[in-house]
């Protein structure tokens, strides 16, 4: 990921240079990352912006939306879900007929469930472990809102499933999601994750 690799240390500094020097084509999935390759490797070769896009079913049937807030990105400390748990948790006091989906695993997912259990009440809180795509599928058509706020982040394929499917994206302040999201419009823009719960209200 060059924008996390080459700051890491020297040597993932120099992975990074060796990839996209022996590199037949260079692709990024969001401009800003196009311009991290610019900036860490030069204009020596091109830089295509090219997004895999989601896969799509014409005959889609629509579930009536559910008071649900969905998330399911990687239970890994660049994806904040602690704070999407604690700020839930805040917005759920206030609305006990809304209910937290956490989908997907990882290192942290047992301490995860343990701030949950301090945070949040049992019956609005679901873990539903790592999730294929049928299932990741229903749960878009049927939660109101979507939640990432990772620390860094191209376009996000989970991001484009959630608005295809019909989620408010509650997303993090980063240049890759202004790509997708005018705030207000069509999204939620968190300008301070640790304050997500006003994002979720200004969601409702």
């Amino acid at each position: 990921d060059v924008l996390i690799f080459p700051n890491k240390n020297i040597f993932f500094k120099a992975l990074t240079y060796t990839s996209l020097k022996y590199s037949d084509e260079i692709t990024a999935d969001a401009q800003i990352m196009a311009d991290s390759i610019y900036s860490f490797f030069g204009t020596k070769k091109k830089v295509v912006i090219a997004n895999f896009g989601i896969e799509w079913d014409e005959n889609l049937i629509r579930l009536p939306k559910e008071k649900i807030i969905y998330s399911n990105r990687l239970h890994d400390s660049l994806y904040n879900i602690d704070l999407i748990i604690k700020g839930s948790a805040e917005f759920l006091k206030k609305h006990p007929d809304w209910k937290l989906v956490v989908a997907a695993n990882g290192p942290l997912t047992e301490d995860l469930k343990i701030i949950a259990k301090e945070s949040i009440p049992n019956n609005q809180v679901e873990y539903v472990g790592f999730v294929g795509p049928a299932d990741n599928q229903n749960w878009y058509l049927r939660a109101s809102m979507y939640v990432s706020i990772p620390d860094t982040d191209g376009t996000s394929i989970s991001l484009l499933e959630a608005m295809g499917y019909g989620c408010i994206p509650v997303v993090s302040d980063l240049p890759a999601n202004k790509e997708w999201i005018e705030n207000g419009e069509n999204g939620i823009i968190v300008s301070n994750r640790s304050e997500l719960n006003q994002s979720l209200e200004e969601a409702l």
